[in-house]
């Protein structure tokens, strides 16, 4: 059986879960900007602070949880798993990759606004998604197409939205007559 063939099994406490990572993940963008331009937090502070409280939150709960003992003993592992690397190297490979990221994401909000950091990290989803295919072999499916296709006409929709409310907005602000399309 291949990935595709599972079944889930669902939890009633994972819809609310998810739902708050959700809305959590959507106030991200527009709290990095406040705090940049309004605070005048500097990039690599909001990073670092994000990054240290990351670390005592997730430390906290795996503490209470019980986890944490569980965790050390794997990062300890001195042989590979299953062929790979060290746990050690993965978990700094992952927090090497994870701080470049946001540091990224930070820069885009400082540079452009949160919305354009949020349409750049759909699009990474959406690439993270085409990217699993290579690394865990799926078939493809119609479903598949459908859903990736959605995701590149929401995305472009989204653009020429955001695109007619910034000509709304100069027209406006400028009183000037809206800009005519080149032929």
């Amino acid at each position: 059986r291949g990935r595709g063939a599972c079944r889930p099994k669902y939890d009633s406490l994972g819809v609310p879960l998810v739902t708050l990572a959700l809305v959590l993940d959507a106030l991200i963008g527009p709290v990095q900007e406040y705090c940049l331009r309004s605070v005048g937090t500097p990039k690599a502070a909001l990073v670092g602070y994000a990054y240290m409280g990351g670390f005592a939150i997730n430390l906290g709960v795996a503490t209470v949880s019980g986890d944490l003992g569980g965790a050390y003993g794997f990062l300890l592992q001195a042989e590979t798993v299953q062929g790979q690397l060290t746990p050690v190297v993965l978990v700094v490979l992952l927090a090497t990759i994870s701080f470049f990221g946001v540091s990224l994401i930070v820069s885009i909000v400082e540079e452009f606004g949160a919305v354009v950091a949020n349409l750049a990290a759909t699009a990474r989803k959406g690439l993270t998604l085409a990217v699993s295919f290579l690394f865990f072999p799926t078939p493809l499916t119609l479903t598949h197409a459908g859903g990736l296709l959605l995701f590149f006409v929401g995305l472009v929709w989204n653009s020429h939205l955001r695109h007619q409310e910034k000509e709304r907005a100069r027209v406006a602000k400028e009183g000037a007559t809206p800009a005519k399309k080149r032929d």
